[in-house]
């Protein structure tokens, strides 16, 4: 175990806190460093869903020799403010703290990656950000699942939820999904992975990411920009010629830079392929992913209007929601 569970007290207050957290693989001096993973926290709500990030946390931890806990969020509320629960005992708190984790203990098995429970209590967006915060993870694990229409809208997820809440990477899982666990679900067989590129710092941040797993797993590298369509096209037909013009300059600036990206004599032991396409880009995105069977996503965690964040997301927030491989989000220093 990597420490002792907090007090029952200790889980019914949880004031969230964020701080900025360290970002390994990022280009230095012209030069990317590798990738290194020394605690990966993995979020369970311990259902059937949920509970497939175990054994990629117990792959990645043992493929990066990293530490692993296994948090959990004990939902208090109905017990504390319904009529028949006008408070939470001690007694009643360490009993669900104690079954929580003996079956995180059955998911994990027996293994040789050091790795502990984590149960924390309150929302469980909120409550797993500050577990996040609080232990300084290199890499969070979690899983998403689909929400129809206004309410996947207006609330969102909780993966979205922590996606925002830390400024660690996070590595979403959805069912159903593209893996990338090897047969025995003990190792990685990550072949292809695919970066998308708008050429912002986050944006570079996840070609620093992907470079880095690529060349660890001997993994080919897809370099993808989607161009969205220009405003030209919507103001009168007859700047069709202009549009040509100005899309066609537009489409070999971004090749160029895509090119650029990963120069083959720098880096000859990685296989890059460029792509690029018309359209939106979270679209775009799944679509590539989807023909070229990518195993894995990575995305900047970038920006976006606040009406525009609150009701529809970020292109992150979207290929979240869309894409059947795990999609890992990952933002600048």
């Amino acid at each position: 175990m990597l420490g002792d569970p907090p007090p029952p007290e200790a889980l019914l207050h949880a004031p969230p806190t964020i701080r900025k957290h360290r970002l390994h693989g990022m280009e230095h001096g012209g030069a990317v460093m590798p990738v290194k993973l020394h605690k990966i926290l993995c979020a369970t709500d311990l259902s059937n869903d949920s509970n497939r990030v175990v054994p990629y946390g117990l792959a990645l931890a043992r493929a990066f020799e990293a530490k692993l806990p296994v948090a959990h969020c004990l939902d208090l509320t109905p017990l504390s403010y319904g009529e028949l629960f006008p408070h939470v005992s001690p007694d009643r708190v360490r009993e669900m703290v104690r079954q929580a984790e003996e079956r995180i203990r059955c998911l994990v098995g027996e293994t040789d990656v050091r790795w502990e429970p984590l149960i924390v209590s309150g929302s469980a967006s909120l409550a797993i950000a500050q577990a996040i915060d609080e232990q300084v993870v290199d890499l969070v694990i979690t899983s998403t699942r689909s929400r129809p229409g206004l309410r996947r809208m207006i609330l969102g997820s909780v993966t979205e939820t922590i996606l925002h809440s830390t400024s660690a990477p996070v590595l979403a899982i959805r069912n159903p999904e593209h893996e990338f666990l090897g047969p025995d679900a003990r190792s990685l067989f990550l072949r292809r992975i695919l970066v998308g590129c708008d050429f912002s710092a986050d944006s570079e941040a996840a070609v620093a990411y992907g470079l880095s797993l690529a060349r660890r797993f001997d993994a080919e590298l897809h370099l993808f920009h989607s161009l969205e369509p220009t405003i030209y096209r919507y103001l009168n037909v007859t700047t069709g010629t202009l549009a040509d013009d100005i899309e066609r300059a537009v489409e070999q600036t971004v090749r160029q830079k895509l090119s650029g990206i990963v120069p083959g004599d720098k880096h000859p032991w990685c296989r890059v392929k460029s792509a690029f396409a018309n359209g939106a880009p979270h679209t775009q995105i799944v679509k590539y992913a989807q023909r070229e069977a990518i195993d894995l996503i990575i995305v900047g965690r970038r920006g976006q209007r606040l009406i525009e964040k609150l009701l529809v997301g970020s292109t992150a927030d979207r290929v979240l929601r869309q894409a059947s491989s795990p999609v890992l989000v990952v933002q600048s220093a």
